[in-house]
């Protein structure tokens, strides 16, 4: 669960910064200007709920459901983190729900843990976690594992495993949609 709320901290995915919500998958594509500025469309695929009791389902129903999807604070929130949201939606396909998150930012700040050094764009993740796809280069260590695009990339696109869901329960939150 570590690695989760570390990539959750890291890398906005703004719709599950709860805690208790979790993903199997998140895609970042992220477009830069020249002046490290930009838009970001994010992606996260079936999300759930590890809560344990219904009072802490319904925090987790309610934050996503009402906060994160439709309440002002939560884009004054973003704002503040640096991510002017664009767009914000749910989606339940095949009794699934899925999150997508669009945002203008002004610096790589905005992503905590992408960084600009020496001609590179650099991202910066756990040792642990699971990179599904990119289009950047991979380096990993003993300390940590890195992604790197040339400065002339325009799109930086990945995608990281999350949770497979397979030894833990979870709750699935699709039928708690209402639209």
């Amino acid at each position: 669960m570590k690695k989760f709320i570390y990539i959750l901290f890291l890398i906005t995915s703004a719709l599950i910064i709860n805690g208790c919500i979790t993903f199997h998958k998140i895609n970042y594509e992220i477009s830069i200007t020249s002046d490290s500025s930009g838009n970001a469309s994010v992606s996260i695929y079936d999300l759930r709920s590890d809560a344990q009791g219904s009072s802490a389902l319904d925090e987790d129903i309610d934050y996503l459901y009402s906060y994160a999807l439709k309440s002002k604070k939560f884009l004054e929130q973003m704002k503040l983190e640096g991510k002017e949201i664009t767009d914000r939606k749910v989606e339940v396909s095949n009794d699934t729900v899925s999150g997508f998150l669009k945002f203008n930012f002004n610096s790589l700040k905005a992503f905590g843990n992408l960084t600009f050094e020496a001609g590179y764009y650099i991202l910066t993740l756990s040792p642990g976690d699971s990179i599904i796809a990119t289009n950047g280069q991979i380096l990993s260590t003993k300390n940590d594992l890195r992604i790197l695009w040339e400065e002339e990339t325009k799109t930086i696109s990945y995608t990281l495993l999350g949770n497979s869901y397979e030894k833990e329960n979870f709750t699935n939150l699709a039928p708690y949609y209402k639209k």
